[in-house]
């Protein structure tokens, strides 16, 4: 028998895939509202999941094509495989912080489904930066990136639940459910988490073949170390970034500070083997 908190826990953590994803997850009876703020300890593990499912097709690729196309394809399934979800985000801030000289004025714009001039260029930098940034990084270790990314990406995006308040039209918005309802304790078992399956994750992939030079423990973890603490500094400077032109933060801004996260932690993985022959 399969204990009852596990199963919660299970159910919790297939709230967070659909939420973030549009991998298909079975129905759910009598869903509550509360689970969604909940399964935010799960974001990062379903960044890892996504990480791993494009590291799969970006390797698959590679068997006949080469990086830079195999890269392009991998990262546009990527955008199926989470309908853009963050990068829409990314987007609408841009176009509201572009477009606006007022909180209410940023914040409406921020609403509008269509995506304007500063949305257009914003998410087409953001692609480009990501991709390229990406083709810099040794084939051997661009499983890490993309494992390291994706999770933890997620995870800074949360702190923003912890410090900053919720603004905007609460009752419309996608992520009013979150409001502030995130505690430090359940956020550092989110963290411990990520960190504990990652590990798994990139172990298995050194194992397996799939990074042919494996990082010595120190490299590992001074990686580790300085793209979480720059990851952490990236998601703070959002926070306070948002916080000073609209009082607080959106599910927009959320989006945002992932995309932002995520593009940080590419290249300091890309600085730290611009120096060193692999």
């Amino acid at each position: 028998m399969i204990p009852l908190f596990l199963k919660h826990e299970a159910l919790l953590f297939l709230v967070a895939l659909q939420f973030l994803t549009r991998i298909p997850v079975p129905s759910f009876l009598g869903f509550k509202v509360e689970w969604l703020s909940q399964s935010l300890r799960y974001f990062p593990l379903v960044g890892l999941l996504v990480g791993i499912l494009q590291s799969g097709l970006l390797f698959c690729f590679l068997a006949w094509l080469p990086l830079s196309v195999s890269l392009v394809i991998t990262m546009a399934l990527g955008l199926l495989l989470t309908g853009g979800f963050h990068e829409d985000g990314w987007a609408d801030v841009c176009d509201g912080m572009g477009g606006g000289y007022t909180p209410e004025k940023i914040l409406t714009i921020m609403k509008d489904s269509r995506v304007g001039a500063y949305g257009s260029m914003g998410l087409t930098w953001m692609l480009l930066a990501k991709f390229v940034v990406l083709t810099e990084i040794p084939l051997t270790h661009i499983v890490f990136a993309l494992l390291f990314a994706h999770t933890f990406s997620r995870l800074c995006a949360t702190l923003l639940i912890i410090f900053f308040e919720h603004v905007g039209d609460a009752e419309h918005s996608k992520t009013k459910p979150l409001g502030n309802q995130m505690r430090i304790s359940h956020w550092m078992f989110s963290f411990a988490l990520a960190l504990l399956c990652f590990y798994g994750a990139d172990s298995f992939s050194s194992f397996s073949g799939l990074q042919q030079a494996a990082l010595s423990v120190s490299e590992f973890w001074f990686l580790t170390l300085t793209c979480l603490v720059l990851m952490f500094f990236a998601a703070g400077v959002c926070g306070f970034y948002f916080k000073h032109r609209i009082g607080g933060y959106t599910g927009d801004c959320l989006g945002a500070t992932q995309q932002i996260c995520e593009l940080t932690c590419y290249l300091v993985i890309c600085a730290f083997f611009a120096g060193i022959p692999v």
